[in-house]
Formats: structure tokens, C-alpha cells, sequence
């Protein structure tokens, strides 16, 4: 409201005085009083325009204005700002530009130009526009040999700032230099300058920091911990030297000490939780067999345990995860969750956890619980539809699914999903019409889905209808993946419902080559083709085999009592 407020008043002041040099004059004899009454009437709206967040109306009136004085470069410029605003960079470009050749000299005009051309990563353009900025100002030399750099021209960018250090030292250009010779790779000379930057500021940390870091780019570990030792003794709690000498500390394999220095870390109050986490990804990172993640995993349920700090438990499920320990992974996810932590992506590792133990309740139940708190997210339908499937609750999944494609905009990958999980309840319940239907839509909206592709093709086998259509679907799928057992036993179904028997158990025999011999459903299947073939004693040891697998089958208990296929019509 005081904006407002004080544009009104500048503007009224700015008016009368207008009208007070018109007094007594005719328009027909000051024809450039008018231009400078209808410039500035239509700059002065446009600046209160643009102060309001309405750049495009600002646009319009500046052009306007522009009519009257078509080279004023305040203008100009103004325009540009403008565009910029709305990310029309090529137009701001524009405008910037003539407002640089309207007035040359203005440092701010060249500075504008110089930001646009990086923003819109034209780094030839840019270095051009800093080098003339930096001939009016010398305080944009630094960005002038940054905007060399960026073009790649790291060499040039040396010479450069050589030149302007023979005109005298600043520490920003003896860093800038630094980093340039780090590009080059030539980490001796960065050294010995950060050396002396070092002697000129001793109680800098940065600067032990970059040396260590650059003598163990070269290998050079326990040089770069002596550097550290050095800082530490001037600056003992300095939290950046502090962490590097635990890094170099798991680098030298110290874990003792490098523990020690953890411990204290995740004790210490001046310390912000991200400074803390920072320990905790150079510890992985350096731990690179994983041999201390263990230890690693004690202190931070210690940690958590006396802070009840929720973001600590992600991590804690994550380093189950890098031991492979799963229900462990998950148990600490549990344990964040239902304390109160709800970052997102979390809460998904959380449930693809729960999905692949086979945690079917704990999906359904925690999908549910996600969905009070992400209400219109279709990926949370998705978990709890297919939970539900799972736990054959097939007419509540098809009604979560379709309460959860209403939320699926521009996602043809996810669409299918959702289709392909309904048309297996479909087919669960029998109604195999509404079931290949789905699989169709499936289908339309995600054509390379392999998984999907197979499951129809596999269903379409099993009720015996379009079978071209399923062989079709099926060589695409192995087309993409011809070494796996489950969709070459696919195929191999298909030519058995065909009455194929001969090229059925070639295809299987691939099959059980590829990883087959231990899925009972493959081995079931490779006897059900002898048998047809009229290999009864090899067919019966295939159902044998099988049954050793899944010793519940009754069917499989029963073909081989009675050493033939069961309900064949």
C-alpha cells in the first residue's frame, strides 16, 4: 500500500510541475515539450506498472512511450528488465543491446547485457560484454575473467588475469586464478598460490581446506592431513577443517579416530543437523567395502535415540539397505514414519520396500495412511490398488484404481499401470472380457511395456483366445529380452495352446537353460509339453521336479499319480 502511495505522489508532483513549465506556452511552438509530456506519462505508468508485478502492460506502455523518443535508452532498458522478468530472453537481449548503444558509457545497461548472455549460457557474447564492462569499472575484472573461463578458454582466462595482476594483487583474482589452474590440472602451481594466500590470512579455513583437497586429488593423503593438523592448531573447532580431518581420517582407514571425531560431531550443539549429516555422507562415501557401516549404524540410533531427530531414520534404513538387510530397512522407515516423519520420496522407499517382502497388509494399510496426508497423488492409488490385488480383495482394488486415475494427468506410463493392475482383477474375478479390455487400454497408452505385454499375452493363452495376437505381443517382448525364463515360458505356452508341442518345448527348453529349472510353474508347464509329445516318464519327472517346489499343488500331486494331464478337454 505505501508503494502505491508514493508512485501516486511522484507522479502528481511529477505532472504539475509539467504543467507549470506549459503555462502560457502553445504545443504548435514547443513541439519537444510534448514528446517529453507524452514520454514520460506513458514511462512513469509503466515503472508503476512493473512495481506491481504487471511486466507485460509495462512492455506495452514503454513502447508507447518509446513513440515519442525512440532512442532513449532508459527505455530501452527498462524494457529489457521487463522481459526478463517474464523469461523472454532473446527480447530482453534485444532491448538491452540498444539501450547499450544509446548510452555506452552506462556501466549497468553493459552489466544487464552481460547477466542475460550467461543466463542464456552465450558465453562468447558474455565475455564480450564483461571485457567492455570492465573497461569502465575495473571492480567487474573478476567476472570479465570468469566469463573467459566459461567459454572454455581456461588458458586464455590465465593469461588474462596475469595481466591483471601485474597491476596489482587481490585476493579474489589470486583465487580466481587458483581455480583456474586446478582446471588445467596443473595442482602444484594451485597449491604453492594457495600457499600464499595462506601466508597472507593464516586464520582463513578455506584455504587449508583447498590444499588438503587438492593433495588428495593427487594422492598425497597423509601430506593433506598434516595441512589440516596445521589449521586445526590455529582454529581447533573450525567445523570445515573439523570434517575434513575425520575424511581424511576414513581415507587413512583410522576408523577409531574417525569415530571418535563422529561421535563428537553428533554431540555437539553448535553443530546445525545438516553440518552433522555431512560426517555421515563422507563416512559412506569413504567406507567404500562397507565394513564399518555397522558401527555406523549403532551411533546413529544412539543419535536418534537421544534426540528423537525423525530425519535420522531414512538414513539409518538406507544403511540396513547397503547391507541388505531389508526387514531391518524397513522397520527403521516404520519407525520415522509413525513417529511423524512425512518427506515424501521416503515414505515411497518405504512402500517399495513393503512391496518387495511381500508386505502386502503393511502396504495397504500404510498406502492409506499416505493418502491422508498426499490426498491427490495417483502413485499411493497405485501401491494400495495393487495391494489389494495382492491380497485378493480384487473388487476393492479396482475401486481404489479408479479413484486414483482421476488423479493421473500426462503420465501415459502410469495410466497403464493402473489398467494392467485392474485387468488382472478382472481376470481374477472372471470376467475376462472387462480384463482383455483393460489390457487393451493398457496397452494403447504404453505399447513398450514388456511386463505388461507378456501378462497378456500369457492371460490371452490361458483362456485360449487370439492367440496370433498374444504370439505377436510375446516376440515383441523376447525381442527386447530373449534370456528370460518367465517370458520364453510365455511364448512356449502360447505354441502349446497352438498344438505347437515341437517348437513349445524347444522355446521352454531355452527357458529352463535361462534360470527355469528352479520356477515350478515352468517345470509344470515343460512336463505338460512332454506329455503331449508323448514322453510320459520324462514328462513325470519334469511334474516331480516341480512338485518339490511347490509341494502344495494338488493339481501338480495329481498328474502325477496319475502320470497324465488333469481336466483336459
Amino acid at each position: 500500500m505505501l508503494k502505491k502511495v508514493l508512485v501516486s505522489i511522484f507522479l502528481l508532483t511529477a505532472i504539475s510541475g509539467w504543467s507549470q513549465d506549459s503555462v502560457g506556452k502553445k504545443d504548435s511552438t514547443q513541439p519537444s515539450d510534448s514528446k517529453t509530456i507524452g514520454f514520460e506519462s506513458y514511462y512513469y505508468d509503466a515503472l508503476n506498472e512493473k512495481i506491481k508485478g504487471n511486466y507485460r502492460e509495462a512492455v506495452e506502455l514503454l513502447r508507447l512511450a518509446l513513440r515519442f523518443k525512440p532512442n532513449n535508452a532508459d527505455a530501452q532498458y527498462e524494457i529489457s528488465i521487463n522481459y526478463k522478468s517474464l523469461k523472454d530472453y532473446r527480447k530482453a537481449i534485444l532491448f538491452g543491446e540498444n539501450a547499450v548503444l544509446f548510452s555506452s558509457e552506462n556501466k549497468w545497461y553493459r552489466l544487464n547485457v552481460a547477466e542475460l548472455y550467461s543466463l542464456v549460457g552465450d558465453n562468447n557474447n558474455a565475455e564480450r560484454c564483461y571485457g567492455e564492462l570492465a573497461k569502465i569499472e575495473p571492480k567487474f575484472i573478476p567476472e570479465y575473467i570468469r566469463s573467459i573461463a566459461r567459454t572454455g578458454e581456461t588458458g586464455l582466462a590465465l593469461e588474462k588475469v596475469d595481466i591483471f595482476l601485474k597491476a596489482g594483487e587481490t585476493e579474489e583474482l589470486l583465487i580466481i586464478k587458483r581455480d583456474l589452474l586446478v582446471v588445467e590440472k596443473k595442482n602444484d602451481e594451485a597449491i604453492e598460490l594457495t600457499e600464499k594466500l595462506l601466508e597472507d590470512n593464516p586464520s582463513n579455513a578455506e584455504f587449508y581446506y583447498d590444499i588438503s583437497e587438492l593433495l588428495m586429488q593427487d594422492g598425497q593423503v597423509n601430506e593433506a592431513g598434516k595441512f589440516i593438523e596445521k589449521g586445526l592448531l590455529l582454529l581447533p573447532e573450525n567445523p570445515l577443517l573439523v570434517r575434513q580431518n575425520f575424511k581424511i581420517l576414513m581415507r587413512q582407514s583410522k576408523f577409531d579416530e574417525a569415530f571418535f571425531i563422529l561421535e563428537e560431531a553428533f554431540e555437539n550443539p553448535e553443530m546445525n543437523f545438516n553440518e552433522k549429516l555431512g560426517f555421515v555422507v563422507d563416512f559412506v562415501d569413504n567406507d567404500t567395502e562397507h565394513k564399518q557401516t555397522s558401527k555406523l549404524i549403532s551411533a546413529l540410533e544412539s543419535w536418534v535415540g537421544e534426540t528423537n531427530e525423525l530425519k535420522i531414520y531414512p538414513i539409518i534404513a538406507n544403511l540396513y539397505k547397503i547391507e541388505d538387510n531389508k526387514p531391518k530397512a524397513l522397520e527403521a522407515f516404520k519407525k520415522g514414519f509413525e513417529g511423524g516423519y512425512t518427506e515424501f520420496s521416503s515414505l515411497i522407499e518405504m512402500l517399495i520396500l513393503e512391496q518387495e517382502l511381500g508386505r502386502f497388509d503393511l502396504l495397504l494399510t500404510d498406502s492409506d495412511k499416505m493418502l491422508e496426508l498426499f490426498p491427490s497423488h495417483p502413485v499411493l492409488y497405485l501401491f494400495k490398488g495393487y495391494a489389494a490385488n495382492q491380497l485378493k480383495n480384487y473388487d476393492y482394488s479396482i475401486e481404489v484404481l479408479d479413484q486414483g486415475l482421476d488423479f493421473v494427468v500426462n503420465n501415459d506410463k502410469l495410466k497403464g499401470d493402473f489398467y494392467s493392475i485392474k485387468a488382472d482383477n478382472y481376470y481374477q474375478l472372471n470376467k475376462v472380457e472387462k480384463a482383455f479390455d483393460e489390457y487393451d487400454k493398457a496397452v494403447a497408452v504404453d505399447p513398450e511395456n514388456i511386463v505388461l505385454l507378456n501378462n497378456y499375452s500369457f492371460f490371452l493363452a490361458e483362456s485360449g483366445v487370439d492367440l496370433d495376437k498374444a504370439l505377436e505381443m510375446i516376440k515383441q517382448v523376447v525381442g527386447s529380452d530373449s534370456k528370460n525364463s518367465t517370458y520364453l515360458d510365455t511364448m512356449a505356452w502360447i505354441y502349446y495352446k497352438k498344438g505347437e508341442y515341437e517348437q513349445a518345448r524347444k522355446i521352454l527348453k531355452e527357458a529352463i537353460n535361462y534360470g527355469g529349472d528352479s520356477n515350478a510353474e515352468i517345470l509344470e508347464h515343460y512336463g505338460d509339453i512332454l506329455y503331449k509329445l508323448d514322453k510320459v516318464n520324462l514328462a513325470v519327472k519334469q511334474w516331480e521336479k516341480a512338485y518339490e517346489i511347490a509341494s502344495s499343488s494338488d493339481v501338480l500331486k495329481d498328474k502325477i499319480n496319475n502320470r497324465a494331464l488333469i481336466d483336459e478337454d
